[in-house]
């Protein structure tokens, strides 16, 4: 007799139908107890370990990319007033050297500072405008350094 045949046999006799056909391995012909069923208690533990640990990841590369486009926004406007200053300043009288400092009336988290200096070429100044914000350790700045022919006088 083939091991189909008793198989089928005795599940006749335990009241369970079953097709002839049917390899040993089907799911009439194999039994599961209860405890080797789902997942244990230490799998699951560590599914959510890895789910949390790549939760706690993503979190911080967020908060990172939050930080990095607000730096990136700061510097652009400290960029667009640092050189709105130095057009000032170049349009102006640059004869004598020296400094200055101020703030900005429609951004008030930022100032700025200037300097005017000789350089080896006659009649060429370095101007200096730098523009900063924030405070303390976070404190940022933006310099543009310029060469500047001054003007002649009439």
């Amino acid at each position: 007799m083939t091991p189909m045949k008793t198989e089928g046999r005795r599940l006749k006799a335990e009241g369970i139908k079953c097709n002839q056909q049917s390899t040993l391995h089907s799911p009439l012909t194999t039994r599961h107890s209860s405890l080797t069923e789902g997942f244990t208690l230490l799998e699951v533990m560590i599914a959510l370990l890895i789910i949390g640990t790549s939760f706690v990841v993503l979190l911080h590369s967020r908060n990172q990319s939050v930080v990095a486009a607000e730096y990136a926004r700061r510097a652009t406007v400290a960029t667009l007033l640092a050189s709105e200053k130095m057009g000032e300043i170049e349009h102006g009288d640059i004869s004598a050297s020296g400094g200055d400092s101020g703030g900005f009336e429609e951004y008030p988290g930022f100032s700025w500072k200037s300097t005017i200096s000789e350089t080896a070429y006659e009649h060429m100044k370095e101007v200096k405008v730098e523009v900063m914000w924030g405070d303390g350790i976070g404190r940022r700045s933006v310099d543009l350094v310029n060469y500047v022919r001054e003007k002649e006088q009439k």
